[in-house]
């Protein structure tokens, strides 16, 4: 049952996100993380992600903005780990890292399957960790929900963005993504 809800999840993730895979190379900037900022103190970020924003593209800032304080204290000693693989991911899409992208997830197919979210022409600008919840039957397995934009540099647009991170930890120990939806 695990592996049929699995693969659904994954055949829906292609279905969905299959429009998404463009090329390029423009050059950006991208801003270190910051893990002091709270959204929810900033006027000018809205409790929902819109279809499209009316950001700026050329005033847009590729950026890890993202306050992990509150998750850091509902995880367990041995999730940790979790929210570093969360991390490295999130920065390697905000600073056009791909070698760190592909190293998190749990097989080097899944990270190639996924590789529609990175590309040169995706700026990145993640600003608030919307949700995290421990899975209900897959042992050892933790979800987080993360919420910012997406600058396309080929067609200027920028959209909300919500990227859902399944990482879990595998018999030897190690955490990696399972699914990025």
């Amino acid at each position: 049952m695990v592996k049929a809800f699995a693969l659904s999840l994954l055949l829906s993730s292609f279905i969905v996100l299959s429009a998404c895979g463009v090329e390029a190379k423009p050059p950006i900037e991208a801003e270190p993380a910051a893990s002091d900022h709270n959204p929810a103190n900033d006027p000018a970020q809205s409790e929902e992600p819109k279809a499209s924003s009316t950001s700026d593209p050329v005033n847009f800032k590729a950026k890890l903005n993202v306050d992990f304080t509150s998750v850091e204290s509902e995880l367990t000693e041995k999730e940790l780990p979790a929210l570093k693989v969360l991390k490295t991911n999130l920065n390697a899409l905000v600073n056009h890292d791909h070698d760190a992208f592909k190293a998190g997830f749990v097989t080097e197919k899944l990270a190639e399957d996924l590789d529609f979210y990175y590309g040169d022409n995706f700026q990145y600008s993640f600003t608030e960790l919307e949700l995290f919840e421990r899975h209900t039957y897959i042992e050892n397995q933790v979800h987080f929900t993360i919420t910012g934009e997406k600058l396309n540099t080929d067609t200027n647009e920028i959209q909300a963005e919500k990227l859902m991170y399944a990482i879990r930890q595998n018999e030897q120990g190690v955490w990696a993504i399972y699914n990025l939806d």
